[in-house]
């Protein structure tokens, strides 16, 4: 798991290598007229996000980046972040961003089902064990079939990056397969992840990430799953007091840009952005590769609860579930070539 120690050490370096800090804030865009505006010599790119880019650390490690680009640009690039969802739900965002309503978009695979249903097959649990083993897989050659699903979709793939691993919360101990029957999981709509849950024993409900704190108060739903930050900043734990670490499921997040926008920007500043996608993915790489410090789960009253070898397995076969859902969603040979790449990877470990 990426600690936030760590994370937040990284953003400091990138700060201090751009030489200056600027402030994220500024007035909603104008969405209708499109994400992108020259002022004088100036561009300016709008990005949105339902992620706490100001003060959660993997937020401010993304925050640090752009922060480095627009120095490195002389103020000739200026990236408007609006993060806390003021721009709407991850969903809505990259919806907008595939219209060219926003400039770009940062979000999880997950929430992305209705533009690039095909990035979904990244959040199939059990099947990459560390963020490193995820970025070593893209390295060694899905990336390119990867921008190549986003660019039907409208969209350039600035970069995508394990953030951390998630983890599972509930409002009751589940400590084997049994005890997840009948448990109701509030989840954004992902029709591949839910059926994942689903042959768990668990029933899905679909609801937005900015209503899963009403939800688990008005007990609709029971359980959740995230990265550990957001559990901690969307303060869940006042109702969800049993987690259970997944380390063999991962928070990966993209970074993107309408695609018409980018192919217009001028050569020096499509540089800029290929190298902010670089620096997000290299800092977060960085993050999890140093030496990790154990996490206080006790802090907030919460039991953490490690699977059973037995459990975990069961867990790791359920992944079936989704993966046949995505054969209906994508066809097989989306499908295959998309395993075959991770067992490729895995081979050679």
């Amino acid at each position: 798991m990426i600690r936030s120690g760590k994370i937040f050490l990284a953003a400091v370096l990138v700060l201090s290598l751009a030489g200056c800090s600027r402030s994220g804030g500024s007035q909603n865009p104008e969405v209708e007229s499109g994400g992108t505006a020259e002022a004088g010599q100036e561009t300016v790119l709008y990005l949105g996000t339902f992620g706490d880019w100001t003060n959660s650390p993997s937020g401010q490690l993304f925050r640090a980046c752009c922060e480095s680009i627009e120095a490195e640009s002389g103020g000739a690039l200026e990236i408007r972040i609006y993060d806390n969802g003021s721009l709407g739900e991850d969903a809505t965002v990259l919806a907008g961003t595939a219209k060219g309503t926003v400039s770009m978009a940062a979000s999880s695979p997950l929430s992305q089902w209705n533009v690039v249903p095909e990035a979904s097959l990244l959040c199939v649990p059990g099947l990459f064990e560390s963020a490193d083993e995820f970025n070593t897989f893209l390295d060694q050659g899905y990336r390119d079939t990867l921008e190549e699903y986003y660019r039907q979709a409208g969209l350039y793939l600035v970069a995508c990056t394990a953030v951390s691993d998630q983890v599972l919360t509930s409002q009751q101990s589940l400590e084997t397969i049994e005890d997840f029957s009948n448990v109701v999981m509030g989840m954004e709509n992902n029709p591949a992840l839910a059926a994942y849950w689903n042959a768990l024993g668990m029933q899905v409900q679909v609801v937005e990430p900015s209503q899963i704190y009403r939800a688990l108060n008005q007990e609709q739903i029971s359980a959740q799953v995230s990265s550990y930050e957001r559990f901690l900043s969307q303060e869940l734990y006042q109702y969800q007091r049993n987690l259970i670490p997944l380390n063999f499921s991962l928070e990966i997040e993209t970074v993107v840009m309408n695609l018409e926008q980018f192919e217009a920007l001028a050569l020096r500043e499509q540089q800029w952005i290929r190298k902010l996608g670089a620096l997000m993915e290299e800092s977060f790489s960085a993050a999890s590769a140093e030496e990790q410090e154990p996490v206080d789960y006790e802090a907030h009253q919460v039991t953490c609860t490690y699977l059973t070898y037995q459990v975990r397995e069961q867990m790791r076969q359920a992944n079936s579930a989704s993966l046949e859902v995505l054969r209906q969603e994508l066809g097989d040979s989306a499908v295959d070539g998309f395993l075959e790449a991770v067992a490729a990877m895995q081979n050679q470990r």
